[in-house]
């Protein structure tokens, strides 16, 4: 893999001769709490380009987060009746993660399961 354009809200900031490792890092970051949550890091194999999004106005959903090893939801019914009763939030959600936010373009790199029984963990996927 040579090196991708590197974009930030759309503009070129530079290349980078690892995007794979480059955008497992920003999603490692993400994840430790360090980055927004609502940072958008795709990968386009297409345009050999990196795109990062932290602008306003981009629509995000939450998604619930699959356990790669166990290849179970991390969403547990102590977490809905938390939900119900007030005891938690959707910070509180995004903080251990149990959900994360997705826009548009991260879509493009994620599997998305429609049920729990269509949950398929392809490793190929950054």
């Amino acid at each position: 893999m040579g090196a991708y354009l590197v974009f930030l809200n759309g503009l070129l900031l530079g290349a980078h001769a690892r995007p794979r490792q480059f955008v497992q890092c920003l999603r490692t970051i993400q994840q430790q709490g360090q980055a927004g949550e609502f940072l958008s890091v795709y990968l386009h194999k297409g345009q050999q380009a990196v795109h990062i999004a932290m602008d306003g106005g981009r629509v995000c959903h939450p998604l619930i987060i699959v356990d790669e090893k166990r290849v179970l939801p991390r969403l547990k019914q102590v977490h809905v009746e938390g939900l119900a009763i007030g005891a938690i939030d959707n910070k509180n959600l995004l903080h251990h993660r149990v959900v994360e936010y997705i826009d548009v373009n991260k879509e493009n790199n994620c599997l998305i399961a429609v049920t729990e029984h269509n949950e398929n963990i392809d490793e190929g996927l950054v």
